[in-house]
């Protein structure tokens, strides 16, 4: 869904090297389609991979190319505790919620 110009998906079970074109496919169209500022819920997710993670890394570099950025809304226990362990935590913005998410983003214009 959209929300003020931001473009908000929510991931649910696995997100392993099986989901990662899924991913792909469902984010490149996305920024093709102009969008710069999505937020990942990761509130459902059930298991994350070190392809999930390269993944959202990628995602990350991708916005940011394009003067974008994404964030993580919601992180599952299983979620926070992978990032934690590979040391993420600081690497994306994850925030409790999607409005606290939301409400980082800058006034956001569509091209």
């Amino acid at each position: 869904r959209e929300e003020n110009g931001i473009l908000i998906l929510k991931l649910t079970g696995r997100f392993t090297l099986e989901q990662v074109p899924i991913m792909t496919e469902i984010v490149d169209s996305a920024i093709e389609a102009g969008d710069r500022f999505i937020i990942l819920n990761m509130l459902n997710i059930t298991d994350i991979s070190s392809s999930g993670l390269g993944k959202i890394m990628g995602i990350s570099r991708s916005l940011e190319l394009r003067n974008g950025r994404l964030a993580l809304a919601e992180p599952s226990p299983v979620v926070e505790y992978v990032l934690d362990l590979a040391r993420m935590l600081d690497v994306f913005p994850v925030y409790r919620s999607e409005e606290e998410a939301i409400k980082s983003f800058p006034p956001v214009r569509r091209h």
